[in-house]
């Protein structure tokens, strides 16, 4: 059994000594907030406080009677290592001289400290004092603390934002390892001590944020540009805030950097593709217009010049026909060079559509440069090309626009280049146009114009004329053809001479042709059921993919048999793409439509395109009519189209037959029907409804 007796020490002293010892200690032991034990050279209790009994458990009775088992007992049982305890004490009274401090863990999660000193007496140990200190509250706060700033420490160092501590001179005083990556740094200790100032391009910008930062103490989301080790830039968003020192000492900054240079990067490209072609790589509409009408507000602000060169490749559609559209992508992209090569440096290239390119100048003193370049334009766009194997030549045709002489806004400058540039190509190609007074002129009326007609159409403001269609071998009216007419409401009645242009250029045509279309469809089927109508189609809507569809759907909304509809197309928009023509016209001749090519011989179409075209009738142009009464060389151009349409089985229409003779002529060649002035003019429906009822 293991008491306190068993750590008695040999050595021995006097009765007296030991008694003066005590006394001396048992008047300081309830002083104190410890738990206190004091025991004699041979382990004996002698005395102790109220608190050590209170902190082991032990009862005043066990300690007053010395009870050494039932103590030891009681000691041992409560800590986590009695065995540890117990070597330490046999060396505490191995060598009774010493003294110690240790820490007990007990059980129940008590911590106490323990302290040793030995009572020494005239040189001489007479026993020893134990002292006990729970530090329960106090090792749990440290623990926790640490643990505290163990997770802060773990946070700060494993953070994916770069975190960082700067003095306000620039020092860099902490950071993570993120911080450092995200410059370029193998780890922290590459950066503390160093100099922040080292890490911005603009160290004017460092300054004025800490100056914003002693206003406001803190700033955030700021996005900056910051150098990385290698001098690269990457774009970050920063959160710093200032901080006073501690007890007097400097102030400092702390905060986090994210980098952002994947979004920037990001921006930048969307912001490309926004403002972009995306075949060439040059400014589009978008782009120009902002850069134009910067260049405008500069211009009138130190009264100077602004050019505006609108380019249009000539018969680029036929490198597209003939080598595909790879091609004429390559070609685009070669032209696109080319034009950057001539430009200035403050001048912008932009691609405006298919092949269609603008030349900014924003500043120039003399208007003849404008026409200087243009000439260098023309040499160095018809520069031969080489193109999938193939040495390719192409030119262009330039309209040129100036301010403030042309006009006062881009829109104005824009048209006035764009019409000039059409000008150009009337005259031969390859070459360039200055806008005049007088195409200004046609400019503004070319703009009222298209405006007059959007209202028009939003008011209802046209009508469908009918000119009968007469065959020649009966006189019976077999049908008319239906015509536009504008009830403008002060120009009067409007023919279509004098808005269909307007209509095509404004893209109008596709609206006004199908209203057309439909209005026609719905007047036919009051019509006697032999009669037929004729409605001219547009190059727009036959290159739109949904009129196939909208024929159909408009003989059903009207209740017209396909059979009494004939669609008028002309040579110059049936032999634009010919195989998709073709291939869209004998699918509406499968809804029982018949397909008329109109003011046949006035166009650019080969005979051998009537062999490919699904046709029915040929309509012949009102000037060879005309050119019957003119002589040999006019009759003999009927004759023969009279005669090609019989050998491909195609019913003949002449137009614009005015005089007895011309009918004469053209009832002995055989052809089948008729319409013009000799016969009526174009009529309202309700004339011509009265007209077929007397002539049907």
């Amino acid at each position: 059994m293991v008491t306190l007796a068993s750590f008695r020490s040999p050595l021995v002293a006097t009765e007296e000594a030991t008694r003066r010892s005590l006394a001396l200690l048992r008047s300081t032991l309830e002083s104190t907030a410890d738990g206190l034990l004091v025991v004699d050279r041979e382990g004996r209790i002698v005395a102790h406080n109220r608190r050590f009994g209170q902190m082991w458990g032990i009862a005043d009775e066990v300690l007053e009677a010395g009870d050494d088992e039932t103590a030891i007992a009681a000691v041992l049982g409560q800590l986590v290592d009695p065995q540890a305890f117990l070597a330490r004490v046999r060396e505490l009274y191995a060598d009774p001289y010493s003294d110690s401090f240790d820490v007990l863990y007990f059980k129940d999660g008590r911590v106490f400290e323990r302290f040793s000193i030995p009572q020494i007496e005239e040189g001489e140990a007479v026993g020893r004092v134990w002292s006990f200190r729970d530090a329960t509250d106090r090792v749990r706060a440290q623990a926790a603390l640490a643990a505290s700033e163990e997770r802060y420490r773990s946070l700060f160092e494993r953070h994916v934002a770069g975190l960082f501590r700067n003095s306000v001179t620039g020092k860099i005083l902490d950071c993570n390892d993120a911080f450092a990556r995200i410059l370029g740094y193998g780890s922290r200790w590459d950066l503390i001590g160093r100099d922040a100032l080292d890490l911005h391009f603009d160290v004017a910008e460092r300054e004025r944020t800490i100056a914003e930062l002693r206003e406001c103490a803190s700033l955030s989301d700021r996005e900056l540009c910051m150098r990385r080790r290698d001098g690269s830039p990457v774009w970050v968003s920063a959160t710093e805030s200032l901080h006073a020192g501690v007890e007097g000492g400097p102030d400092f900054l702390e905060g986090s950097i994210v980098d952002i240079t994947a979004r920037k990067e990001a921006e930048r490209q969307i912001f490309h593709l926004a403002y972009h072609d995306g075949l060439t790589g040059l400014p589009n509409r978008a782009l120009l217009l902002d850069r134009l009408n910067a260049a405008l507000i500069d211009a009138a602000e130190r009264d100077g010049d602004v050019a505006v060169l609108f380019l249009d490749l000539d018969q680029f559609k036929r490198v597209n026909d003939t080598l595909g559209h790879s091609a004429g992508d390559r070609m685009l992209q070669q032209i696109a060079s080319r034009l950057l090569r001539v430009a200035g440096r403050d001048e912008t290239v932009a691609r405006v559509g298919g092949d269609e390119f603008i030349l900014l100048v924003p500043r120039f003193d003399d208007p003849r440069r404008a026409e200087e370049l243009a000439q260098r334009i023309l040499r160095t766009v018809e520069e031969p090309m080489e193109i999938n194997g193939r040495r390719l030549f192409v030119t262009t045709s330039i309209g040129i626009s100036l301010f403030p002489t042309d006009g006062a806004d881009a829109e104005a400058l824009l048209t006035g280049a764009d019409v000039a540039m059409y000008r150009a190509k009337e005259r031969g190609r390859n070459g360039y146009q200055l806008c005049s007074p007088d195409l200004s002129a046609q400019v503004f009326a070319q703009m009222t114009l298209e405006s007059e007609l959007r209202l028009g159409l939003e008011q209802s403001e046209f009508d469908l004329f009918y000119q009968p269609q007469i065959e020649i071998s009966t006189g019976r009216t077999v049908g008319f053809e239906a015509l536009m007419r504008w009830r403008h409401p002060t120009r009067g009645l409007v023919p279509p001479s004098e808005f269909i242009a307007a209509a095509e250029s404004s893209f109008l045509i596709g609206a006004l042709g199908r209203w057309a279309l439909s209005a026609g469809c719905r007047e036919a089927s009051a019509w006697p059921a032999s009669a037929r109508l004729a409605v001219n189609l547009s190059p727009h809507q036959l290159v739109r993919g949904d009129l196939l569809a909208t024929i159909q759907a408009i003989l059903a909304e009207t209740g017209l048999p396909a059979h009494r509809l004939d669609l008028e197309i002309t040579e110059s928009a049936a032999v634009a793409e010919i195989e998709r023509t073709a291939r869209l016209l004998s699918a509406i001749r499968d809804l029982g439509v018949r397909i008329a090519l109109d003011d046949f011989g006035a166009g650019h179409a080969s005979f051998s395109y009537l062999q490919r075209l699904p046709l029915d009738v040929l309509k012949i142009d009102r000037e060879f009519v005309r050119g019957i009464d003119e002589g040999r060389q006019g009759r003999a151009i009927v004759t023969a189209i009279i005669e090609l349409a019989r050998g491909l089985g195609l019913q003949t229409i002449a137009e614009g037959v005015e005089t007895p003779a011309q009918l004469d002529f053209l009832r002995e060649r055989g052809c089948d029907l008729y319409q013009g002035y000799l016969a009526s003019a174009a009529m309202p429906s309700l004339a011509a409804r009265r007209w077929i009822s007397g002539h049907g």
